[in-house]
């Protein structure tokens, strides 16, 4: 069995495929995060959720190609931000994040 590590993050969106018997890292992939929104203020800073959660499914991909059992997956992002959503969770604003 494998396991995916996944982080989300502001500048990179990378991942680690790891053989869940010994630990090795069997593939890792890191992609850009090009993300970011214009906005008209200075001091706000946002990013597209749509074109990070593409980008995430490509990593996924990517690591999860060699048609291997992936038995779970470990998230981690970026530490404050906020993303508002309608009641099905899609996505109504971009995601604001700390910087």
């Amino acid at each position: 069995m494998y396991l995916i590590g996944l982080d989300v993050g502001t500048t990179s969106i990378g991942g680690v495929l790891v053989d869940g018997s010994s630990g090795d890292i069997v593939k890792s992939v890191l992609k850009d995060n090009y993300s970011e929104c214009n906005t008209a203020n200075s001091w706000e800073h946002c990013q597209d959720s749509d074109r990070i959660w593409r980008t995430v499914r490509e990593v996924l991909a990517e690591l999860s190609s060699g048609k291997v059992e992936i038995g779970g997956i470990g998230l981690t992002g970026q530490m404050h931000g906020i993303l508002y959503v309608d009641s099905q969770g899609d996505a109504v604003s971009p995601l604001y994040t700390w910087l």
